[in-house]
């Protein structure tokens, strides 16, 4: 989280970022975002790096697109 911080500062505000990746946690549900469309939020937050991982891309503006179920019937979390 503290790289993507650091990429982030140096962007420029015409510049589109896309980070991809699995953040590898596994529990988090995803419920479809009512106020930005097509992005998804998580709804089960309960452990330390779930909320560091939330709270950071909350704070960078970094949304969920991926909506795709994979072979386990689980969204992603990239």
């Amino acid at each position: 989280m503290k790289v993507m911080k650091q990429i982030l500062e140096f962007e420029n505000s015409n510049t589109t970022v896309i980070v991809s990746g699995d953040f590898n946690l596994p529990h988090f549900k995803w419920s479809k975002s009512n106020l930005v469309e097509n992005t998804f939020f998580p709804i089960n937050i309960t452990s330390r790096e779930e909320t560091i991982v939330t709270d950071t891309c909350n704070e960078l503006g970094l949304l969920q697109l991926n909506g795709f179920l994979n072979d386990n019937n689980r969204i992603l979390d990239l």
